[in-house]
C-alpha cells in the first residue's frame, strides 16, 4: 500500500511536468542496475518459507517469499526515486535548485559548494574533450589487446594531464571571479519569493506524502 502511494505521487509528478512518459521511464531505468546490486542482500533474507536453498562452501544461502518481496520493494522504490529526480532535473535549472535551497535556509557553504561544483564540472569536461581530441589526432592505431600496456600508460598520462590542466584553468577562473567581486556567494538578480501557488503545491504534495505514509503504516500493520 505504501508503494501504491509513492506510485501515485510519481505519476502525478510526471503528468505535472508534461514530459514524454517514455523518455522519463528510460532515464530512470539505469537506476535499476545500481539498485539491484544493493538489493541482492535483501533477496537472501529467508524467513519462514523457503523456495530453495544452496550451500556455498560453509554458507547456506536460501531464498524465500520474504526476501523476494524485500528485493522487489527496494527495486521499485529506488526506481521511483530516480524517476522523480529525473523529472526534477529535466524541468528545473540547476541555478533555480540552488536558489531554492538558499530560500529554504540551507547552509550557505553547502549551496556555494554545489554551485561551484556545477560550474567547474563544465571546465573539467571541456579539458577532457580537448585532451581526447589531441590523443585522436596523434594516434593512428586502433585500440587492441596487444597494445593494452601502452594504451594504459597513455590513459594514465591523460588523466594526469587532465588534472593539471583542469586545476590550472580552475585557478584562472577563480581569480577572474575574485576580480569581479566574488565574496563566497552567488547573488541572484531575481530572488525567489514564496507565492500562493507555492503554498498550494506544498499543501497538495504534503497531503500526498501524508497519505502515502498512512498507507505504508497500514500495510506494515497488516
Amino acid at each position: 500500500m505504501g508503494f501504491a502511494g509513492m506510485l501515485v505521487l510519481a505519476v502525478a509528478g510526471v503528468v505535472a511536468s508534461r514530459l514524454p512518459s517514455v523518455t522519463v521511464i528510460k532515464r530512470a531505468a539505469p537506476a535499476l542496475f545500481f539498485a539491484t546490486t544493493m538489493a541482492l542482500s535483501a533477496l537472501l533474507q529467508a524467513r519462514g518459507q523457503e523456495y530453495f536453498a544452496v550451500h556455498v562452501l560453509w554458507l547456506r544461502v536460501a531464498v524465500g517469499p520474504y526476501g523476494v518481496s524485500r528485493f522487489l520493494d527496494i527495486l521499485a522504490r529506488s526506481w521511483l526515486c530516480a524517476l522523480l529526480i529525473g523529472v526534477h532535473v529535466a524541468v528545473t535549472p540547476f541555478s533555480d535548485t540552488v536558489a531554492a535551497l538558499r530560500a529554504l535556509r540551507a547552509p550557505a557553504l553547502l549551496t556555494s559548494v554545489l554551485a561551484l561544483v556545477f560550474r567547474y564540472l563544465a571546465v573539467l569536461l571541456d579539458e577532457g574533450r580537448r585532451i581526447e581530441r589531441a590523443r585522436d589526432a596523434r594516434t593512428l592505431q586502433r585500440p587492441s589487446l596487444r597494445r593494452l600496456p601502452s594504451q594504459t600508460r597513455v590513459a594514465g598520462s591523460m588523466l594526469g594531464s587532465l588534472f593539471l590542466r583542469s586545476y590550472g584553468r580552475s585557478e584562472r577562473v577563480y581569480q577572474a571571479m575574485l576580480a569581479r567581486g566574488f565574496a563566497g556567494d552567488f547573488p541572484s538578480l531575481s530572488p525567489l519569493r514564496w507565492t500562493r501557488r507555492d503554498s498550494l503545491m506544498a499543501a497538495v504534495w504534503g497531503l500526498g506524502l501524508a497519505v502515502a505514509g498512512a498507507l505504508a503504516a497500514l500495510g506494515a500493520g497488516q
